[in-house]
C-alpha cells in the first residue's frame, strides 16, 4: 500500500486585535510554602535585591506575621529583621536604588488596634522612625514614591475615629508633612501607584464617606497638584482593587475589587484587569478572568510578570501577556485515513504567551468528539477505527486574547486497507498482493496498524476483506 506522504502544516494569522489591544491571563501559581491567609498585605519590589518584598495581611481568624522575599518560586522569610506588630491595611510602598529607606510602612491595624508607627526597611531589617504623628487616615490609605520629586506620598484612609481623610502626605525622610493643597474626596482602599513613564501618581476609586458609597473616578498626582481625568470609559466603581505599573507595556495596570465591604457573595467581586495609558482605560481582553478582592499586585522585574497574592485564600498568580496571536508549528500525524483499522492521528503545536484554546474542523464545521473521534478541542486530534467518510480537508484553529490561527488544511484521503494493490476495489487479486508486501516486508502488509508485519496482519486482511471497501 503506497503511503501518501505527510502534508506540512503551515499558519496564516487572522487576528482580532492589535498585540497592543491583547490580553492574557492570570496563571495560577503552586505554591510550594504557602503563607496563609492574608487579606490586604503589603507587596512591594525591592529592585537593589532583585524580589518582591511582603509584609503583613490577616484573615479573619489569624494574623500571619513574618517578612518574606519572593524569587518567583518560593518564599524566603527575613532572619532578625525585627518586624514591626503584624497588621492589615497598611500602606506601603518601595523606592527604586539604593538607599537605607528602601521601604515605607505606615499605619494599618489590627483585629482590635490601630497602629501609627512608621518604619522604614533596608533591605533586611526594619526600623521604627516614629510612633506617632502620621497622616490621619492611619489604615486603608494608600502610599507611592514619586520619583520625580523623590518623596513617598500618602493619600486618603480612616482614622482611630472612624473618620475618611482627604489628607495629601508626603515623608521627607524624617518626618511627616502635609501638601495642603485640593485633591480627591476622602476615601479608604483606593488603588494608587507611581507611573514614571507620565511622572505622576495615578488614584482609582475606593469607598467613601458621607453617603458617597464606591467611587469610580481617576486622579493623577504630578508631584505639586491634584487632577480629576475627564474619563469616559473608565471600571465600574470599586474599592480594594489592586494596581500595578508595568514597564513591558508602559501602562498602569489594575485588577479585581469589590463593591461590598466583605467580598460575599461572589459576584460583588470584580474579576476585570484594566489599563491605563495616562489618557484613558482599556479593558483587558482576558481568556480567563479571575475574580478577586483585597489583595496586592506589584511588578516582579525580576521575573518580567505581573505579581498578585493575598485575598481570603493563600493562592497567587502572575500575568502572561498575550502579544499577538498563536503561531503554529506542524506536529506528527498521517495525511492518510486507513480504514477500517488503523486510526488517523493529527496534531499541532502552537506558541503562545498564555495557554490557548484549540477547535479542530473537517470540510470547515467544527469537530465534536464522539465514540471515534477524541481531541477536538486539544492539540491532538485521533480518529480511531477511521472510515472511508473519514476523508476531507482538517486544520486546527488555535485563538488566545490576540486573536486566532489557523493551521492551512490537512488532505486526508481514505484508503481502503484490504484493497492492497490499490485498485480501487477489495478483491481475490489483492490476497497475492498482500504476499507480496508481506515477502517485502512492505507496510502495506501491516494490517492491523501495530508498526511489524506478522502472521497476525494475514488474519486481519482477511477480516478486513470481509469488511471491504
Amino acid at each position: 500500500m503506497k503511503k501518501l506522504p505527510f502534508i506540512v502544516l503551515l499558519f496564516l494569522a487572522f487576528p482580532s486585535a492589535s498585540a497592543q489591544d491583547c490580553g492574557g491571563q492570570w496563571i495560577f501559581i503552586q505554591d510550594r510554602q504557602p503563607l496563609g491567609n492574608r487579606e490586604k498585605p503589603g507587596l512591594v519590589y525591592d529592585d537593589t535585591a532583585g524580589h518582591v518584598v511582603l509584609f503583613g495581611g490577616a484573615s479573619a481568624v489569624q494574623a500571619p506575621g513574618g517578612t518574606f522575599a519572593w524569587d518567583g518560586t518560593t518564599w524566603t522569610r527575613f532572619q532578625n529583621s525585627n518586624d514591626p506588630t503584624t497588621r492589615l491595611e497598611h500602606a506601603m510602598a518601595s523606592r527604586p536604588g539604593s538607599t537605607n529607606q528602601k521601604i515605607l510602612l505606615y499605619g494599618g491595624r489590627t483585629f482590635n488596634q490601630f497602629r501609627t508607627e512608621t518604619y522604614t526597611f533596608d533591605g533586611s531589617a526594619w526600623t521604627l522612625q516614629a510612633s506617632i504623628g502620621g497622616p490621619p487616615g492611619i489604615y486603608g490609605g494608600a502610599l507611592a514614591f514619586h520619583q520625580g520629586i523623590g518623596k513617598y506620598i500618602h493619600f486618603g484612609g480612616i482614622s482611630s475615629s472612624g473618620l475618611y481623610s482627604d489628607s495629601t502626605f508626603e515623608w521627607d525622610g524624617t518626618q511627616w508633612l502635609p501638601i495642603n493643597i485640593p485633591g480627591p474626596t476622602a476615601r479608604a482602599f483606593h488603588a494608587m501607584e507611581y507611573d514614571p513613564i507620565r511622572n505622576e501618581i495615578v488614584l482609582f476609586g475606593g469607598r467613601g464617606t458621607g453617603g458617597a458609597g464606591y467611587l469610580g473616578d481617576t486622579w493623577v498626582f504630578d508631584g505639586a497638584s491634584w487632577t480629576l481625568k475627564n474619563v469616559i470609559n473608565q471600571p465600574l466603581n470599586a474599592a480594594h482593587a489592586a494596581m500595578a505599573f508595568d514597564p513591558s507595556r508602559g501602562t498602569m495596570v489594575m485588577h479585581g475589587g469589590s463593591t461590598n465591604v466583605w467580598p460575599f457573595p461572589a459576584n460583588n467581586q470584580r474579576n476585570q484587569t484594566w489599563e491605563w495609558n495616562g489618557a484613558g482605560w482599556t479593558a483587558v481582553n482576558e481568556s480567563n478572568p479571575l475574580a478577586r478582592t483585597y489583595m496586592a499586585m506589584v511588578y516582579d522585574a525580576a521575573n518580567s510578570e505581573l505579581f498578585l497574592y493575598g485575598t481570603t485564600d493563600s493562592q497567587h498568580y502572575r500575568y502572561r501577556w498575550d502579544q499577538g496571536p498563536p503561531t503554529i508549528n506542524p506536529v506528527g500525524g498521517s495525511a492518510t485515513a486507513d480504514y477500517p483499522t488503523c486510526p488517523l492521528n493529527l496534531g499541532v503545536i502552537a506558541t503562545s504567551g498564555t495557554p490557548p484554546t484549540y477547535q479542530w474542523y473537517k470540510d470547515g464545521v467544527p469537530m465534536v468528539n464522539a465514540a471515534r473521534i477524541s481531541g477536538v478541542a486539544t492539540p491532538n486530534l485521533s480518529i480511531h477505527p477511521t472510515r472511508a467518510s473519514d476523508a476531507g480537508l482538517y486544520f486546527c484553529r488555535v485563538t488566545n486574547s490576540c486573536g486566532s490561527t489557523d493551521s492551512t488544511s490537512i488532505v486526508v484521503n481514505a484508503q481502503c486497507q484490504a484493497d492492497v494493490n490499490m485498485n480501487g476495489a477489495a478483491e481475490p487479486s489483492d490476497f497475492t498482493a498482500w504476499i507480496t508486501a508481506f515477502n517485502n516486508n512492505d507496510s502495506a502488509a501491516d494490517q492491523n496498524c501495530d508498526g511489524s508485519i506478522t502472521s497476525t496482519d494475514f488474519t486481519r486482511w482477511l477480516a478486513n476483506f470481509q469488511i471491504g471497501c
